[in-house]
């Protein structure tokens, strides 16, 4: 990630922490869609949030998705592997 993409990602993760409680109060489980420090939308998965911003604002933009309550975890997936560019063939 270029210096500046992770810059406005931090940014973005600030912001998003200074809401976090009443986030969680009022849309526990989900996670929230966020660009620019405005919340765009609030998703059941990562993934249906991920997939909503890179339509929204193509795959090379800066946005955050991020679980609204703490403890909610789910896999990390490669960008790779969430556009289907790698595949897992048996051999």
């Amino acid at each position: 990630m270029e210096p500046d993409a992770m810059s406005t990602l931090l940014r973005e993760k600030e912001e998003f922490e200074k809401h976090r409680a009443e986030l969680e109060r009022d849309h526990p489980g989900q996670f929230v869609l966020q660009r620019d420090g405005q919340i765009i939308g609030f998703y059941p998965t990562h993934k249906e949030g991920y997939a909503d911003g890179v339509r929204r604002f193509g795959s090379q933009a800066v946005f955050l998705v991020e679980p609204t309550t703490k403890s909610q975890q789910e896999p990390c997936v490669s960008l790779t592997w969430e556009l289907g560019l790698i595949h897992v063939a048996n051999v």
